[in-house]
Protein backbone atom coordinates (compact mmCIF):
# COMPACT_ATOMS: atom_id res chain seq x y z
CA UNK A 1 0.00 0.00 0.00
CA UNK A 2 1.15 3.31 -0.88
CA UNK A 3 -0.78 5.17 1.96
CA UNK A 4 -1.20 8.36 -0.50
CA UNK A 5 -5.02 9.51 0.31
CA UNK A 6 -7.27 9.98 -2.36
CA UNK A 7 -9.66 13.03 -2.41
CA UNK A 8 -12.97 13.47 -3.63
CA UNK A 9 -13.49 16.88 -5.36
CA UNK A 10 -16.42 18.75 -6.88
CA UNK A 11 -17.00 18.37 -10.51
CA UNK A 12 -19.96 20.57 -11.30
CA UNK A 13 -21.83 23.87 -10.06
CA UNK A 14 -24.90 21.95 -9.30
CA UNK A 15 -22.82 20.74 -6.07
CA UNK A 16 -20.05 23.14 -5.28
CA UNK A 17 -20.81 24.84 -2.37
CA UNK A 18 -20.86 28.70 -2.29
CA UNK A 19 -17.98 28.87 0.32
CA UNK A 20 -15.39 26.89 -1.57
CA UNK A 21 -16.24 28.30 -5.12
CA UNK A 22 -16.04 31.58 -3.48
CA UNK A 23 -12.68 30.93 -1.73
CA UNK A 24 -10.98 29.73 -4.59
CA UNK A 25 -12.09 33.16 -6.88
CA UNK A 26 -10.51 34.43 -3.01
CA UNK A 27 -7.68 32.85 -3.07
CA UNK A 28 -6.53 31.16 -6.06
CA UNK A 29 -5.75 27.67 -3.69
CA UNK A 30 -7.59 24.92 -5.98
CA UNK A 31 -7.79 22.80 -2.64
CA UNK A 32 -11.38 24.47 -1.99
CA UNK A 33 -12.38 22.27 -4.73
CA UNK A 34 -11.91 19.37 -2.63
CA UNK A 35 -14.72 17.47 -0.99
CA UNK A 36 -13.39 17.69 2.89
CA UNK A 37 -14.19 18.64 6.26
CA UNK A 38 -12.32 20.50 7.40
CA UNK A 39 -11.03 23.83 4.90
CA UNK A 40 -8.86 24.81 7.78
CA UNK A 41 -6.12 22.53 7.39
CA UNK A 42 -5.93 22.30 3.65
CA UNK A 43 -4.40 18.65 2.53
CA UNK A 44 -0.52 19.43 1.10
CA UNK A 45 -1.10 17.79 -2.47
CA UNK A 46 -0.36 18.64 -6.37
CA UNK A 47 -3.52 20.82 -7.35
CA UNK A 48 -2.64 20.64 -11.01
CA UNK A 49 -5.47 18.39 -12.04
CA UNK A 50 -7.74 20.80 -10.05
CA UNK A 51 -6.63 23.73 -12.44
CA UNK A 52 -8.64 22.56 -15.23
CA UNK A 53 -11.54 21.35 -13.09
CA UNK A 54 -11.79 24.93 -12.05
CA UNK A 55 -11.76 25.97 -15.35
CA UNK A 56 -14.72 23.97 -16.12
CA UNK A 57 -16.17 24.72 -13.43
CA UNK A 58 -15.77 28.76 -14.45
CA UNK A 59 -17.52 28.17 -17.72
CA UNK A 60 -20.26 26.46 -16.21
CA UNK A 61 -20.64 29.59 -14.25
CA UNK A 62 -20.55 31.76 -16.79
CA UNK A 63 -23.12 29.92 -18.54
CA UNK A 64 -25.45 30.17 -16.04
CA UNK A 65 -25.11 33.38 -15.82
CA UNK A 66 -25.62 33.87 -19.26
CA UNK A 67 -28.78 31.96 -19.09
CA UNK A 68 -30.01 33.49 -16.49
CA UNK A 69 -28.98 37.52 -17.73
CA UNK A 70 -30.60 37.23 -20.79
CA UNK A 71 -34.06 37.96 -19.76
CA UNK A 72 -32.80 40.46 -17.59
CA UNK A 73 -30.94 41.92 -20.36
CA UNK A 74 -34.18 42.50 -22.00
CA UNK A 75 -35.98 43.84 -19.06
CA UNK A 76 -33.27 46.45 -18.78
CA UNK A 77 -34.19 47.04 -22.47
CA UNK A 78 -37.78 47.14 -22.24
CA UNK A 79 -37.62 49.65 -18.62
CA UNK A 80 -35.49 52.13 -21.09
CA UNK A 81 -37.92 52.30 -23.35
CA UNK A 82 -40.77 53.06 -20.38
CA UNK A 83 -38.57 55.29 -19.23
CA UNK A 84 -37.95 57.55 -22.85
CA UNK A 85 -42.01 57.47 -22.99
CA UNK A 86 -42.87 58.52 -19.78
CA UNK A 87 -40.60 61.66 -20.53
CA UNK A 88 -41.73 62.16 -23.66
CA UNK A 89 -45.05 62.01 -22.31
CA UNK A 90 -44.23 64.16 -19.56
CA UNK A 91 -42.58 66.77 -21.80
CA UNK A 92 -45.63 66.99 -24.65
CA UNK A 93 -47.98 67.68 -21.01
CA UNK A 94 -45.43 70.61 -19.93
CA UNK A 95 -45.34 72.29 -23.40
CA UNK A 96 -49.23 71.91 -23.94
CA UNK A 97 -50.05 73.30 -20.57
CA UNK A 98 -47.69 76.27 -20.87
CA UNK A 99 -48.83 76.89 -24.34
CA UNK A 100 -52.15 77.20 -22.60
CA UNK A 101 -51.58 80.10 -19.80
CA UNK A 102 -51.91 83.95 -21.59
CA UNK A 103 -48.31 84.61 -20.92
CA UNK A 104 -46.98 82.00 -23.76
CA UNK A 105 -49.95 81.72 -25.95
CA UNK A 106 -49.15 80.57 -29.48
CA UNK A 107 -45.21 80.90 -28.35
CA UNK A 108 -43.26 79.96 -31.35
CA UNK A 109 -40.36 78.43 -29.15
CA UNK A 110 -42.93 76.08 -27.46
CA UNK A 111 -44.66 75.61 -30.47
CA UNK A 112 -41.70 74.49 -32.10
CA UNK A 113 -40.84 72.09 -29.12
CA UNK A 114 -43.84 70.57 -29.74
CA UNK A 115 -43.48 70.02 -33.26
CA UNK A 116 -40.16 68.44 -32.48
CA UNK A 117 -42.24 65.24 -30.35
CA UNK A 118 -44.48 64.79 -33.08
CA UNK A 119 -47.49 67.24 -32.46
CA UNK A 120 -48.36 70.15 -34.39
CA UNK A 121 -51.54 72.35 -34.15
CA UNK A 122 -53.12 73.00 -37.12
CA UNK A 123 -53.59 76.92 -37.84
CA UNK A 124 -57.00 76.58 -39.48
CA UNK A 125 -58.53 75.47 -35.89
CA UNK A 126 -59.28 76.69 -32.41
CA UNK A 127 -56.40 76.89 -31.00
CA UNK A 128 -57.26 75.97 -27.22
CA UNK A 129 -59.32 72.80 -28.89
CA UNK A 130 -56.36 72.06 -30.44
CA UNK A 131 -54.22 71.93 -27.18
CA UNK A 132 -56.91 69.75 -26.22
CA UNK A 133 -56.54 67.60 -29.01
CA UNK A 134 -53.01 67.27 -28.94
CA UNK A 135 -53.53 66.23 -24.93
CA UNK A 136 -55.78 63.44 -25.58
CA UNK A 137 -53.95 62.31 -28.59
CA UNK A 138 -50.35 62.20 -26.50
CA UNK A 139 -52.81 59.75 -24.24
CA UNK A 140 -51.82 56.59 -26.14
CA UNK A 141 -48.24 57.41 -25.65
CA UNK A 142 -49.38 55.91 -22.21
CA UNK A 143 -51.32 53.50 -23.78
CA UNK A 144 -47.84 52.21 -25.30
CA UNK A 145 -46.12 52.21 -21.80
CA UNK A 146 -48.99 50.17 -20.14
CA UNK A 147 -48.85 47.63 -22.72
CA UNK A 148 -44.99 47.06 -22.30
CA UNK A 149 -45.29 47.09 -18.53
CA UNK A 150 -47.93 44.42 -18.98
CA UNK A 151 -45.07 42.69 -20.78
CA UNK A 152 -42.79 43.02 -18.13
CA UNK A 153 -44.75 41.66 -15.89
CA UNK A 154 -45.24 38.95 -18.09
CA UNK A 155 -41.74 37.53 -18.47
CA UNK A 156 -41.22 38.11 -14.85
CA UNK A 157 -43.60 35.57 -13.63
CA UNK A 158 -45.39 35.31 -10.76
CA UNK A 159 -43.36 36.70 -7.71
CA UNK A 160 -41.10 34.49 -5.64
CA UNK A 161 -38.60 35.17 -2.84
CA UNK A 162 -35.34 36.39 -3.77
CA UNK A 163 -31.74 37.92 -2.81
CA UNK A 164 -29.30 39.88 -4.04
CA UNK A 165 -25.45 40.16 -5.99
CA UNK A 166 -21.70 40.08 -5.21
CA UNK A 167 -20.03 37.61 -2.17
CA UNK A 168 -19.44 38.15 1.38
CA UNK A 169 -21.23 41.72 1.13
CA UNK A 170 -23.59 40.81 -1.10
CA UNK A 171 -24.85 38.04 1.10
CA UNK A 172 -25.35 40.36 4.32
CA UNK A 173 -27.26 42.35 2.18
CA UNK A 174 -29.23 39.83 0.61
CA UNK A 175 -29.65 38.50 4.10
CA UNK A 176 -31.11 41.41 4.91
CA UNK A 177 -33.52 41.70 2.20
CA UNK A 178 -34.72 38.43 2.74
CA UNK A 179 -34.83 38.78 6.50
CA UNK A 180 -33.39 34.43 6.30
CA UNK A 181 -30.19 33.74 6.60
CA UNK A 182 -27.76 31.98 4.17
CA UNK A 183 -25.40 29.14 4.74
CA UNK A 184 -22.59 29.17 2.38
CA UNK A 185 -21.39 25.93 3.59
CA UNK A 186 -24.16 24.54 2.08
CA UNK A 187 -26.36 26.10 -0.09
CA UNK A 188 -24.55 25.59 -3.79
CA UNK A 189 -23.49 27.59 -6.60
CA UNK A 190 -26.06 26.97 -9.07
CA UNK A 191 -28.92 27.71 -5.96
CA UNK A 192 -26.65 31.31 -4.76
CA UNK A 193 -26.95 32.34 -8.86
CA UNK A 194 -30.71 31.52 -8.71
CA UNK A 195 -31.22 33.32 -5.90
CA UNK A 196 -29.43 36.31 -7.35
CA UNK A 197 -31.46 36.53 -10.18
CA UNK A 198 -34.28 35.95 -8.45
CA UNK A 199 -33.81 38.57 -5.86
CA UNK A 200 -32.97 41.05 -9.26
CA UNK A 201 -36.43 40.12 -10.42
CA UNK A 202 -37.70 41.31 -7.39
CA UNK A 203 -35.85 44.25 -6.91
CA UNK A 204 -36.80 45.39 -11.01
CA UNK A 205 -40.44 44.57 -10.41
CA UNK A 206 -41.08 46.31 -7.32
CA UNK A 207 -39.22 49.57 -8.79
CA UNK A 208 -41.41 49.44 -11.57
CA UNK A 209 -44.42 49.34 -9.41
CA UNK A 210 -43.06 52.19 -7.67
CA UNK A 211 -41.72 54.20 -10.15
Amino acid sequence: MSGKVEYKHYKSIDFITLYCYSEVERTGDFRYLLKIDDYEELPDIDTTYLSSIWDELKLEKQEIELKLSRRNKNLFTDQVYIFDLQKKLTRVHSLVALLGLKDYHKDEHYLKELSKEGYRLNPNKDYFDELVRIKKQSMNIQTKISLKHEEMMSKLGPVKEGEEVSIYKTIESIEDYTKKDIDIHKITMRKWLEKLHRVNEEITRKSMKNG
